[in-house]
């Protein structure tokens, strides 16, 4: 998700098709938690490694602007997805997801530290925003872009 976070910022980023298609999505310490999990209590066969909230591209979109506190960008229709993608890779990549459950996961007793969008958008801008002094420029940059936005909607 945080590649997505720079277009967010700068009020590019929009839905991709429809956006109604499910964006099966996980926080990357749940994906190593879940891994560690699955291995100690010994979980025989396949595992989504998916977060377990349901969500959609619309909805990824409108969580990442409401985070940064940007605004939302220009829809990108699905047939120009397919013009630039061509239709097999579109359809397959970005205008069609599985709506994938962490069944498994949850019936073990698995928790998530990040069960919702929010929850992980949450910590990734935390940790963003305080990232170690030896940040790239970028990430400073984006940090206090971050640090602005957020000040500027808690006023709100």
């Amino acid at each position: 998700m945080t590649n997505f976070l720079p277009s967010a910022l700068t009020g590019v980023l929009g839905v991709t098709g429809s956006g109604k298609q499910p964006f099966p999505w996980i926080h990357i310490s749940d994906v190593v938690r879940s891994i560690e999990f699955i291995l100690q209590e010994e979980i025989a066969g396949p595992v989504n490694l998916v977060a377990p909230e349901v969500i959609t591209n619309e909805d990824l979109v409108n969580t990442l602007v409401e985070a940064v506190g940007s605004r939302k960008g220009t829809a990108m229709p699905g047939f120009f997805m397919e013009l630039l993608f061509g239709k097999e890779r579109a359809e397959n990549l970005l205008l069609d997801s599985p709506k994938a459950l962490p069944k498994k996961l949850l019936d073990s007793g698995f928790e998530f530290n990040a069960p919702t969008i929010a929850k992980a958008m949450e910590i990734i801008i935390d940790d963003i925003i305080n990232h170690d002094d030896d940040a790239s420029v970028v990430i400073k940059a984006f940090a206090s872009k971050l640090k602005q936005n957020k000040s500027v909607n808690k006023e709100k």
